[in-house]
C-alpha cells in the first residue's frame, strides 16, 4: 500500500468518521454531501493529471 493510500485508509477516513458521528443526525447528510463534494474535486483533479501524461506503449514481446 502507498503512503497516500495508507494515510487516506488510516488517518482520512477514521477522521471523517469521528467527525461524522460527532455531528447531530440532522446535520450528518450535511456533512456528508460536504465530503463528496470534496472526493468529486479529488476526482476531477486525478483525472485531469491522468489526462496530461502521455500514453503508455503496449510492451513489445520479445522473439516473435
Amino acid at each position: 500500500m502507498s503512503l497516500l493510500s495508507t494515510f487516506i485508509t488510516n488517518h482520512l477516513i477514521k477522521s471523517l468518521e469521528v467527525q461524522f458521528t460527532a455531528h447531530e443526525p440532522e446535520l450528518q447528510q450535511a456533512f456528508v454531501d460536504e465530503v463528496a463534494a470534496a472526493v468529486n474535486d479529488v476526482v476531477t483533479w486525478v483525472n485531469s493529471k491522468i489526462s496530461m501524461r502521455p500514453p503508455m506503449e503496449a510492451p513489445h514481446e520479445e522473439g516473435k
